[in-house]
C-alpha cells in the first residue's frame, strides 16, 4: 500500500467508493494510486497540463500494477478530459483561482457528470469559497490540516446552492459547522492574530487605508476565534 502524505490522504478518504475520478493536475498520481488500492475508485482518469508529471504518473501507475485501470490524458484541466465517464473530480495543490478556472472552464457535457469534488484551494480562500457559494455548489465538508509548516483546506464539494451564506471569518476560515473543535485553527488564527498585531505595531508607517484594514482583519479574527470556541 502506497504511503501518503497526511493532506493527499485526507483528500482521498473523501472520495464515495466505487467512483471513478478525474485527478486534475495529477502530477506523481500518488492520490490515485492510493485510492485504486483502497477501493475508493474503480478507475482513475489522470490529467495534467503538463507531459513531465504525467510520464511521471504513468510510470508510478504501472510500478503499482495498475495500469489497466487508469488513463492519462495530456489536459488543461477538464479540456481534453472524456466525456461521460468520471463522476468524481480531485483538485488539489493550486491557488483558488485556478481551480476556479478550471471548474469554470469545464465542458459542459464533463461536468455535468461530476457529482463529487474534492478540492484543495492553497490561497484566495475567501474569494474561492464566495465563488462556490454564487455559482451553486454546496461544501459539504471541511478538513484544515497542518503539514510540514504549512496549512491546507480540503473542500468536499457537491452540485446545489447553499441557503446559508458565510459570514465574512467564514469565508476566510471554512465553516463554523465544519471546523469548530479543529486543533488546527486555533493554530491559524494564533499565527495570524500574531502577524497582524505585528504589522501594526509600525502604524506609524502605515497608509491610512492599509492601518484600518488590518484592525478590520484582527477584529474578524477574534469574532472567529470566539466562534469556534478557542
Amino acid at each position: 500500500m502506497i504511503r501518503l502524505s497526511e493532506r493527499l490522504k485526507t483528500a482521498a478518504e473523501l472520495i464515495n467508493p466505487g467512483s471513478v475520478i478525474a485527478d486534475i493536475g495529477c502530477d506523481h498520481a500518488y492520490l490515485s494510486v492510493y485510492a485504486l488500492q483502497k477501493g475508493l475508485a474503480e478507475f482513475c482518469y489522470c490529467l495534467d497540463i503538463n507531459e513531465g508529471p504525467l510520464k511521471r504518473a504513468e510510470k508510478n501507475i504501472a510500478e503499482y500494477g495498475l495500469s489497466d485501470k487508469t488513463e492519462f490524458v495530456l489536459s488543461d484541466g477538464f479540456e481534453k478530459m472524456p466525456e461521460g465517464k468520471a463522476d468524481t473530480a480531485v483538485i488539489l495543490g493550486m491557488g483558488g483561482g485556478l481551480i476556479q478556472r478550471i471548474i469554470s472552464n469545464a465542458p459542459s457535457a464533463v461536468l455535468e457528470q461530476i457529482d463529487s469534488l474534492i478540492l484543495g484551494p492553497q490561497s484566495e480562500l475567501a474569494f474561492f469559497r464566495q465563488f462556490l457559494f454564487d455559482n451553486a455548489f454546496t461544501v459539504k465538508d471541511e478538513k484544515l490540516i497542518f503539514e510540514e509548516g504549512k496549512f491546507y483546506y480540503i473542500l468536499d464539494v457537491i452540485k446545489g446552492k447553499e441557503e446559508k451564506q458565510y459570514k465574512d471569518f467564514e469565508l476566510c476560515y471554512g465553516r463554523v459547522s465544519f471546523i469548530k473543535g479543529n486543533e488546527n485553527i486555533s493554530l491559524l488564527l494564533g499565527k495570524e492574530l500574531k502577524e497582524t498585531n505585528s504589522i501594526l505595531a509600525g502604524k506609524e508607517a502605515l497608509p491610512a487605508e492599509r492601518y484600518e484594514e488590518l484592525i478590520r482583519k484582527r477584529d474578524m479574527i477574534k469574532r472567529a476565534g470566539s466562534a469556534y470556541e478557542i
